[in-house]
């Protein structure tokens, strides 16, 4: 094999190397986006199934800012108190039995529902319109925004002694 030989080679080999590691290098940026929109994804589903199966069930709610209550049906007679609140990039959630405060800066005594959330637009992230329920969340991770926003209707109707929840 000749100089030149080894030089075209080297060269073809280096093309290649180049090709490769622009291909690995690429898929490495669609492998990290896919994981953050899959993340922001699921973030945002675990909060409208929260809410959709909470407030359906609900018999009556109040907004407060960033804070949403409601009476929630937990059978064919029971009530219990649900509350979630937007504090910072987190969305909180608590359930008592008895009337919920609203939470405090740090959300003590209340769980992460999803972290990376905040209000859709300038405003509110919940307001009632009737016995409606209007969400206008995003949920973010890394790059990527996924809108956790729509419209719940409360179904529940309580009769007899009336829970509470505020």
């Amino acid at each position: 094999m000749s100089l030149v030989e080894l030089i075209i080679y080297g060269a073809i080999t280096a093309v290649a190397l180049t090709v490769l590691a622009t291909l690995f290098a690429s898929s490495m940026g669609a492998e990290a986006q896919t994981r953050d929109r899959d993340t922001a994804t699921a973030r945002s589903q675990v909060i409208t199934a929260s809410l959709q199966t909470s407030i359906r069930n609900a018999s009556d709610m109040r907004v407060d800012g960033d804070v949403v209550r409601a009476v929630v049906a937990t059978g064919t007679s029971g009530w219990s108190c649900q509350a979630w609140a937007l504090k910072g990039d987190r969305l909180l959630y608590r359930t008592s039995s008895t009337a919920l405060a609203m939470p405090d800066a740090s959300g003590t005594g209340w769980s992460t529902l999803a972290s990376g959330v905040k209000a859709a637009k300038s405003g509110a992230s919940f307001s009632i319109s009737g016995r409606t329920l209007n969400v206008s969340l995003s949920v973010i991770s890394g790059a990527t925004t996924v809108p956790a926003t729509g419209k719940i209707l409360a179904q529940a109707k309580q009769s007899g002694t009336v829970t509470k929840c505020w």
